[in-house]
């Protein structure tokens, strides 16, 4: 996914510089191999369009000896008087290795489409990529286009899932910002909390708005659809 949606993205930038800020190179020291340490078993969200909850996505985690297995879903309905008109269903599996990404399985579903699968793996120096039952090789990359993991901000090219090619991108801090997020509490009862953020700016290959917090999680998506819609993903999980 870098949205598991199969739209064009277009930037949307909600503030105008007068001249390019400036800002630090992230410290992700704190990141360790395991991704538990900073989201738990699983991260999840709430996808929007045009500020209308249209469905979930979340990424859970488990580790096996020397290997973590990434598991990412998706589940999308857009309703018009109540009555669904689009559907889309998006699953990944990854498997790292010693911290290092090794292959990435996605499923796609759209409407009453054929489900579309596509695989990756690091073959030595190259990416082998399998779309719909061809194979082809692709240029290495340390990063399918999922945004858990914080260090893909380091990045020039990533591996996207929905494309099923290699995408040069340009990542780029744009602001510091304040997010209001939602969250449930022990107690079930739902919670408001704002938590600072960075903003990163994705152009080139793809477009789109990302931001993490200070523990380096992945709280939000923002990109527009082909249809001018705004389609946004927010943390649930990421209150505490």
């Amino acid at each position: 996914m870098f949205s598991p949606l199969p739209v064009r993205l277009l930037i949307s930038f909600c503030l105008t510089f007068t001249s390019p800020a400036v800002y630090s190179q992230p410290d992700f020291s704190a990141f360790t191999k395991d991704p538990a340490s900073i989201y738990g078993k699983e991260a999840r969200y709430l996808v929007y369009r045009n500020n209308k909850e249209i469905g979930t996505h979340t990424v859970r985690f488990q580790r096996k000896a020397e290997n973590l297995f990434v598991k990412v879903k998706s589940d999308l309905a857009v309703r018009y008087l109540g009555i669904p008109v689009y559907r889309y269903s998006y699953e990944a599996d990854e498997v790292w290795e010693d911290g290092k990404f090794v292959s990435v399985e996605s499923r796609i579903k759209e409407n009453l489409k054929k489900r579309r699968i596509i695989k990756a793996r690091v073959d030595g120096k190259v990416l082998e990529v399998t779309d719909q039952g061809k194979t082809r090789s692709a240029p290495l990359v340390r990063f399918p286009s999922n945004h858990w993991h914080p260090d893909v901000l380091r990045e020039s090219r990533l591996f996207h899932t929905v494309h099923a090619r290699v995408h040069h991108v340009k990542i780029r801090q744009v602001s510091n910002d304040k997010i209001q997020l939602q969250g449930v509490d022990s107690n079930g009862q739902k919670t408001t909390e704002v938590v600072r953020a960075r903003r990163f700016a994705y152009t080139g290959g793809f477009l789109a708005e990302v931001w993490y917090d200070t523990r380096f999680r992945w709280i939000q998506l923002r990109f527009n659809a082909d249809d001018g819609s705004e389609i946004e993903y927010r943390c649930i999980t990421c209150t505490n």
